[in-house]
């Protein structure tokens, strides 16, 4: 069939010629809920088969209404914190689909994300909604609440449960301290909202899902959203009117709670901001919390010597704590551009072949910091001819090479959320690196090339290792 359309009723026609069971409308109905979805949630939202849904996909693609694509493909793929496996494609609505939506009784309109941060937040969303959806609740996403003479808030998500309350659920990402204003007034406007009788026929409380990597990430997280409480807390002197329920999104999607009593796998985050920061009253003594109390010792005295230790031992050794090395940026940038070419030039790397003036200076580069070549040529080669090389073993190996190279700068590979994957990257090969800067301030095109180089960088200490100097490992 032709794939350009002057109006909705041939494209319709066209379109259940093409599929009879009306796949196509399955497809586009998913994108009703935040204007894009990935391949996974699309195969779970409709239930076709991996090749079926590619098929319908691709001829959505390039089926054009008024000269306007149904979907776009978006160019890249985003990385999910945490996650190993090979990120799925990702689609978004586009004009032509939002028209032809919009024939069919939708309110929608065409999706204009094009950071990676709101996109991986609205895939997040739609997986909250196909989970309440496939457990039978009612579920609203990204709706109006409105409370009071003018007042409203927006949550996420809110769901119908079992006894006929309306559930808040928020997806979050990763948050530092910069972000502290935006946490304070979240938590602010729905606690104005569950102190209101407004709130009436809503569980108090609000259950966030957090979209970040488990460990430290989460750790930094969770005391960002601790503060913003202590805040509030001070301020009023009161606590929340409702309880934040916290849990990784990973966790919550493998078991959804929705009912009022969760497991332990949700935490309150209001205890946890009380026992990290505790309420102090008249007398300036801590106030006695509704929470297990250490058995032994006086913490807050400890505490105190730890703090006096810490004063001596800066004293006596004057050691300066280690920084990460933002330089790291302009040496891999340097490297790579040599045979890639600068941000706004780039080549791709299928057309630059062996790049042996990025190479030159890598070279230069470990000749100059023999230290470092050192270092790379022991975790190169540990343990060579007793190692049984499985893929398991290879991305281990991968990782602990890549680690030696960022602890050089005082980095670790969790910062810069770099990691070995068995999947064939940009420059070639069966294994490769993938990064992710999106929690560091640099423009979209910036991130993107600076991504692109670091992988290189990496991922040349393998392919060119004899090249480097540092000799082919025996996996590779």
């Amino acid at each position: 069939m032709s794939n350009v359309f002057d109006n909705t009723d041939t494209l319709t026609n066209a379109l259940d010629t093409a599929m009879p069971d009306r796949r196509w409308l399955s497809i586009l109905e998913t994108f009703t809920v935040t204007g894009v979805a990935d391949a996974s949630q699309l195969q779970l939202a409709t239930a076709l088969n991996r090749d079926k849904l590619s098929r319908a996909l691709e001829r959505l693609c390039n089926t054009f209404l008024e000269e306007r694509p149904v979907i776009n493909k978006l160019e890249r793929t985003i990385a999910r914190p945490g996650q190993v496996k090979r990120p799925p494609n990702i689609y978004l609505l586009a004009e032509g689909g939002a028209k032809l939506l919009r024939e069919q009784g939708y309110s929608v309109r065409a999706c204009e994300l094009k950071e990676d941060t709101p996109i991986l937040h609205a895939l997040c969303m739609l997986s909250i909604h196909l989970a309440a959806r496939r457990s039978g609740l009612p579920i609203e996403t990204d709706i109006n609440v409105s409370y009071g003479e003018g007042r409203v808030f927006r949550p996420d998500h809110r769901i119908q449960i079992g006894d006929g309350r309306f559930l808040i659920m928020e997806v979050e990402q990763a948050a530092n301290f910069k972000l502290l204003p935006r946490i304070k007034e979240s938590i602010a406007n729905r606690q104005a909202f569950f102190s209101s009788e407004y709130s009436q026929g809503y569980l108090p409380e609000v259950r966030m899902v957090f979209n970040v990597r488990p460990g430290s990430d989460m750790r930094r997280t969770l005391a960002v959203w601790e503060a913003a409480i202590k805040d509030l807390r001070d301020k009023t002197g009161e606590g929340l009117s409702y309880r934040i329920m916290v849990t990784p999104l990973e966790t919550f999607l493998s078991a959804p709670e929705w009912e009022e009593k969760t497991s332990e796998r949700f935490k309150n985050l209001e205890l946890d901001s009380e026992q990290r920061f505790p309420r102090i009253g008249d007398d300036g003594e801590p106030q006695a919390l509704a929470v297990r109390q250490p058995e032994k010792g006086d913490l807050l005295k400890d505490i105190a010597i730890l703090e006096a230790l810490s004063q001596e031992f800066s004293r006596m050794f004057g050691v300066v704590e280690k920084r990460p090395d933002s330089t790291l940026f302009k040496l891999v940038a340097a490297i790579y551009q040599a045979s890639y070419g600068p941000m706004n030039a780039a080549k791709l790397p299928s057309w630059v072949g062996i790049p042996t003036h990025s190479l030159y200076l890598y070279k230069e580069f470990l000749r100059m910091h023999a230290g470092l070549r050192s270092r790379l040529k022991v975790a190169m080669h540990q343990r060579q001819g007793r190692m049984f090389w499985n893929q398991s073993n290879i991305i281990l190996r991968m990782n602990q090479v890549a680690r030696e190279f960022l602890n050089y700068f005082n980095w670790t590979p969790s910062m810069l959320n770099i990691y070995a994957t068995p999947y064939s990257g940009q420059f070639g090969n069966s294994y490769s690196f993938h990064t992710s800067l999106l929690s560091f301030p640099f423009s979209y095109d910036e991130k993107r090339y600076l991504e692109s180089a670091l992988e290189w960088v990496l991922w040349a200490l393998f392919e060119y290792a004899d090249d480097l100097g540092i000799g082919h490992p025996e996996f590779w």
